[in-house]
């Protein structure tokens, strides 16, 4: 099928009645270079290192969560409101790594980007697609991708649009159509970030010899960093609410928590967070103290899930590291004491 055909597709598709999706999508395909990646390390690559909460559901919707799907040897990412998380430079650049990264969005707003990323680099991104105008560290990368959208500036809706799609299928070989909206489908439930440069939740990112350290330590040492962790921040940042201590408890003695205590944990963290809510990203500015607490309680929230876990992740340390702030250098000698004692 030739280009036009392709963009022809796509054209049909937006217009279609069915086809919420013309109000907003966003569209990111990744394509490695050699092995192909799994559902799981994509997941991971979206977090920076993370460990995700990831389930399936029946067929997409346009709740905030993000849709992944395999084509061939790409896995394409599709949030239907437009408002996109896997767009974010620092995403792109991870799920790039050893890999192209290609990604499309329009929203309600009026805002419309094509990206391209490889090998941990967003080289070239067009802001707006009716501008056909490529910036970036290396634009000419994608100057045979802007010339063909600038075939489509004078003509109607939805050619710009259909034509990035066009673009991006040409590219990596990755197909949307009403059939891929209709199956099952896993999804990935991203946090909230933190902060608008969305640092990375992988704990190896920010401290390479402490994460080794634990990863590598007995799982009862994992456990009793985590236990020692919640406690922590619950006296520092009073968080001692009946709930909180519930749980707690239930971790001290090896107990699996019920849903309705993990609900009540998830609670208590987004009624912290409540004044960033509906926000791309917190603001710490806004109100540091409670930006700590509301991060603290993140901390909790995965650190709990990870002694559910067999303590295998390490992402609640990274939320710990951020509400700690200047106090961490302090607690993080204290851990690492931890760990040596007891091995």
């Amino acid at each position: 099928m030739g280009f036009r055909d392709i963009v022809a597709r796509y054209e049909w598709m937006l217009r279609a009645d069915s086809a919420w999706l013309s109000e907003g999508l966003a569209w990111t395909v990744v394509l490695p270079r050699s092995e192909n990646l799994s559902l799981i390390e994509v997941g991971r690559r979206l977090t920076g290192g993370g460990r995700p909460v990831m389930s399936e559901l029946e067929e997409v919707d346009d709740r905030d969560l993000i849709y992944l799907g395999r084509s061939d040897t790409a896995t394409a990412l599709v949030e239907p409101d437009g408002f996109s998380y896997a767009g974010h430079p620092p995403v792109l650049e991870w799920l790039s790594r050893n890999a192209q990264a290609w990604h499309i969005s329009w929203n309600l707003t009026g805002t419309s980007r094509l990206c391209y990323a490889t090998d941990g680099n967003v080289l070239a991104e067009v802001h707006r697609l009716e501008s056909a105008v490529a910036v970036g560290v290396d634009a000419d990368s994608i100057s045979a991708e802007v010339a063909m959208l600038r075939e489509a500036v004078d003509s109607p809706w939805p050619a710009m649009q259909a034509t990035a799609m066009a673009i991006v299928e040409s590219r990596t070989g990755a197909r949307l159509d009403q059939q891929w909206f209709e199956e099952p489908r896993v999804v990935v439930h991203i946090d909230q970030p933190i902060s608008p440069d969305i640092p990375p939740l992988g704990f190896s990112h920010h401290e390479p010899d402490l994460d080794s350290k634990i990863q590598h330590a007995s799982q009862a040492t994992r456990n009793t960093v985590f236990i020692y962790t919640i406690e922590e921040l619950i006296n520092r940042f009073t968080l001692g609410l009946p709930s909180v201590s519930e749980v707690l408890q239930a971790a001290r003695e090896g107990r699996p928590l019920s849903e309705s205590q993990w609900h009540e944990v998830d609670a208590v963290h987004e009624e912290l967070g409540h004044q960033w809510a509906g926000q791309p990203t917190a603001e710490r500015e806004q109100d540091t103290g409670g930006w700590r607490r509301w991060v603290a309680a993140n901390a909790i929230r995965h650190s709990l899930r990870s002694l559910s876990e067999n303590s295998s992740y390490l992402d609640g340390l990274t939320f710990a590291r951020f509400a700690f702030s200047e106090e961490w250098p302090v607690f993080r000698e204290q851990i690492r004491e931890l760990a040596r004692d007891i091995d």
